[in-house]
């Protein structure tokens, strides 16, 4: 007897928002009166203190950062840390807001690298309302998509909007079923095609990409398994040149369609930027945040890994900063595929949290501030943004 095909209601494939992380205020209090002997006024006292610093340290943060651990962090150490409310303030400082413009338009900004020669992922379709770009087939209302999808598309194909963030919208496809009418997932699920461009279609005022679905390179696949993991690359555009700022290595795990921390399960690992090996690979928040060796679905052990062609995706990424003049504090996402390192995007100044997270340890040091002052100088005597 044949076996019933499994089909999926379209909330089930993709994320509209992300996932809140679990916060519980009352659990973590508890938790870090029990193991680290500190009441709860001292955790409050403590909380109300870095607010005030210049990183706006928020209570949720204070815990996410584990900065309740005296044995790890002084007042001072702790006053490093910059938070969500802190970091628009480095971001001003740092980029020129014409700049801040071309990076925020994913197709302006692959377009400007893609001109000069730089590994990006090939885009073929854009599904929006009114928008078009040179070399792509334009998709302005659903049925066009629709009939995309059944009779014109690549496949497999890997899908994002263009106006959201942290993988939000992203989705991996395989093939197309014709006597279903259904998408087959990477995951395994199948979708129908109207069900599909339904779900999509909330990011179509945005804009929404259809590109060809990039593969691991063997060396990554062997660590992580067959899918994509990124880097961040984080650069601090000086005088004398870019420079490479604390990056951070993103793990996916299981069946997650991207390897964003917030994802349930993923790992996220520091890196030493002079070897590219793993310094610290963790999974979970705050307290509940712990050290792992090796990866849950590979068994390959990820601490002390050095990521594959970790030199020419560096070399890579500091060449395409110099591209970004006004940028002059850039995150990079670049991956290290079977077509070599390839670039998958341009991020402003990054999440200063994943960095925070990863290395354990705030970026507002005596180094980062001075390099934050010259920033605003410099856009001062130029008069600029």
């Amino acid at each position: 007897m044949e076996q019933a095909v499994q089909i999926d209601q379209p909330e089930s494939f993709i994320d509209l928002s992300r996932a809140s992380a679990e916060f519980d205020l009352a659990k973590w209090m508890m938790a870090v009166k029990r193991t680290h002997a500190k009441g709860y006024f001292g955790q409050m006292f403590d909380v109300r203190k870095v607010k005030r610093g210049p990183g706006k340290i928020i209570a949720l943060e204070y815990y996410i950062f584990r900065l309740y651990d005296d044995s790890l962090f002084d007042h001072k150490a702790k006053l490093e840390f910059c938070g969500e409310a802190g970091r628009p303030s480095v971001y001003t400082m740092c980029n020129d807001r014409a700049w801040a413009e071309i990076e925020q338009d994913k197709l302006a900004s692959a377009d400007l690298l893609a001109k000069r020669d730089f590994p990006m992922p090939e885009t073929f379709a854009l599904f929006h309302p009114d928008r078009s770009a040179e070399g792509l087939r334009s998709l302005a209302k659903p049925s066009d998509c629709v009939d995309y999808l059944r009779n014109g598309a690549p496949y497999p194909f890997f899908g994002k909007p263009l106006d959201a963030c942290e993988s939000v919208g992203v989705v991996s496809v395989q093939g197309y079923d014709a006597a279903a009418d259904c998408l087959a997932l990477k995951c395994g699920r199948q979708v129908p095609v109207d069900d599909f461009v339904e779900k999509i279609g909330h990011f179509q005022s945005g804009g929404y990409i259809f590109q060809k679905r990039l593969e691991p390179s063997p060396a990554m696949a062997a660590l992580v398994g067959d899918r994509l993991s990124s880097v961040r690359l984080m650069v601090q555009l000086k005088e004398s040149g870019p420079e490479l700022f604390r990056p951070v290595w993103k793990i996916p795990v299981g069946d997650n369609v991207a390897d964003n921390v917030w994802r349930d399960g993923n790992l996220l690992a520091a890196i030493d930027p002079a070897t590219g090996a793993a310094k610290r690979v963790i999974i979970g928040l705050g307290p509940d945040e712990v050290e792992v060796e090796s990866h849950p679905d590979t068994g390959e052990r990820l601490a002390g890994a050095v990521i594959p062609e970790w030199q020419a995706m560096t070399e890579l990424c500091l060449e395409a900063a110099r591209h970004f003049p006004g940028l002059r504090l850039q995150a990079w996402d670049v991956a290290a595929t079977s077509r070599g390192p390839v670039i998958l995007e341009i991020n402003g100044a990054g999440d200063l949290s994943m960095t925070q997270r990863a290395e354990g340890r705030g970026v507002l040091n005596t180094e980062f501030l001075r390099f934050l002052g010259t920033c605003r100088d410099a856009k001062q005597a130029a008069g600029v943004e």
